[in-house]
């Protein structure tokens, strides 16, 4: 290189030092690179979120998850995870609001926004908080039905755990509606079995009269079943409806029967054939 190539390239030393520090100190400070994220991007905040959130942490993840929001407020993982929290923090109006939004955004996420439901619910089942996990469990079934077995199990476990009869017989409703009937009917015989003693199982599977039992005045008799059929007695012939979350009283008066004499009790088949689980309580002699 001559003199006068050395001496034109002077003036631009100082240049190519500042763009050097500048890059220096830009690496330095933190470029925005896939690995050094700022705390405010979505895909961070929900990382941070979850970990706050596994730690049962809600109140911070809210945070985390509200300011990442300000500057993402369409971003469906962030609402997503808000729901989660909210649900954390028992804010089941917010937590219906977030996943709503999520959904608006990303509608093939109602699977697992589901199953966020249902978490939350397990967790309020293990707190014996009954009403309300029974709540969620309906939110989750409401978003999949392919759940219904698991919800109606759960919700039959919840029932179990309750003392007043109207009020288990409320949750076995809500069983009955996402698992079917058969479930159900199973537990109540095994819990009324528990204050009863073993049914007596009557199978109505022909046209026909079959005699289930002799009543006398002030004798109680219950039944279990998951499909109407024909009851006749002294003086009717009627058809009882089904009864599969709690048994239903027949009861004979005094008036049913002629100078004491037993009241003769049969059951027939309605349309379809079923099994009635019955009951015999003895009342007072007189």
């Amino acid at each position: 290189m001559d003199r006068r190539n050395r001496v034109a390239m002077i003036p631009m030393i100082p240049m190519i030092l500042a763009a050097l520090i500048f890059t220096a100190t830009y690496t330095l400070a933190g470029a925005k690179t896939p690995d050094n994220m700022p705390d405010d991007a979505p895909g961070h905040a929900v990382r941070r979120a979850e970990e706050l959130m596994a730690e049962q942490r809600w109140n911070k993840a809210a945070v985390v998850l509200d300011e990442a929001l300000l500057t993402a407020p369409d971003d469906h993982d962030l609402h997503l995870q808000r729901g989660r929290c909210a649900l954390g923090q028992m804010e089941l109006s917010a937590a219906g609001e977030h996943f709503e939004k999520t959904l608006s955004l990303a509608a093939e996420l109602e699977g697992e926004v589901a199953l966020s439901w249902r978490d939350a619910a397990l967790r309020a089942l293990k707190e014996d908080k009954l009403d309300r996990a029974v709540a969620m469990f309906a939110k989750a079934f409401y978003r999949d039905q392919a759940l219904g077995d698991e919800l109606g199990a759960l919700t039959i476990e919840a029932a179990q755990k309750v003392a007043d009869e109207d009020k288990r017989a409320g949750y076995m409703t809500r069983a009955v509606a996402w698992a079917g009937i058969e479930p159900v009917l199973k537990a109540g015989i095994s819990h009324y079995s528990r204050t009863f003693g073993p049914p007596r199982r009557v199978y109505l599977e022909n046209p026909g009269w079959v005699e289930v039992a002799r009543l006398r005045p002030g004798d109680e008799f219950l039944y279990l079943s998951g499909q109407p059929f024909q009851q006749r007695d002294a003086a009717t012939i009627r058809i009882v409806p089904a009864a599969v979350t709690q048994p239903i009283k027949l009861t004979v008066s005094e008036r049913d029967t002629k100078g004491g004499a037993d009241t003769l009790i049969r059951f027939a088949r309605h349309q379809l054939p079923t099994s009635a689980y019955i009951w015999l309580l003895p009342g007072a002699k007189k």
